[in-house]
């Protein structure tokens, strides 16, 4: 009702306030409420990170074949949602993916909850290169979330992270996936 008396209501003084009711004082009927227009607080996302154990690390860096390779990796949203019990609500997991730069070669991919997904993607990257016992000489990521969680193992393995704007292998990747599922992307 307000808003049609006054159609500026929810205009904000200046760019980055968000428009709040604030308790103003208590009473014996309860609290009183103002309008105000505050600024959020920054978010400020703690994350416990699993650790790698350093003897893990030291075997990839002693036996890995090391290969003058850029390899790029992300996560996304599958299209698809899984149900992990019967009953329980389905959710849309993260996927995981490692591509090769030049070729195009899915290296790898995990599909992870989105409560772990940033938790355990470290790991699960290390487990990939476990698998394959290859080293490349660099990674590219776009995101700097990424890069923060892939670049403590990174650096003890001498491997060049970089951040950049586009990852046109693991997009077209992503692209043949999502047509391989059913959906457009």
């Amino acid at each position: 009702l307000r808003f049609r008396k006054d159609q500026f209501l929810f205009e904000p003084p200046r760019e980055g306030l968000w428009f709040v009711k604030v308790p103003k004082k208590k009473t014996k009927r309860g609290l009183v409420w103002e309008d105000a227009w505050l600024e959020p607080a920054p978010f400020v996302e703690e994350i416990t990170l699993k650790p790698i154990e350093k003897s893990r690390l030291t075997k990839l860096k002693k036996t890995a074949r090391r290969v003058r390779a850029a390899w790029e990796t992300d996560w996304f949203f599958s299209p698809i949602p899984v149900q992990d019990e019967k009953g329980e609500r389905p959710y849309y997991p993260y996927m995981m993916m490692v591509v090769d730069h030049m070729s195009g070669f899915i290296l790898g991919q995990e599909m992870m909850t989105p409560e772990e997904h940033l938790v355990e993607l470290a790991d699960r990257f290390v487990s990939l290169v476990e698998m394959i016992n290859v080293l490349p000489a660099e990674i590219w990521v776009r995101r700097e979330v990424v890069y923060s969680l892939l670049e403590p193992f990174t650096s003890y393995l001498g491997i060049r992270l970089r951040l950049v704007d586009e990852l046109s292998a693991l997009r077209e990747a992503q692209r043949a996936l999502m047509h391989f599922m059913g959906r457009d992307f």
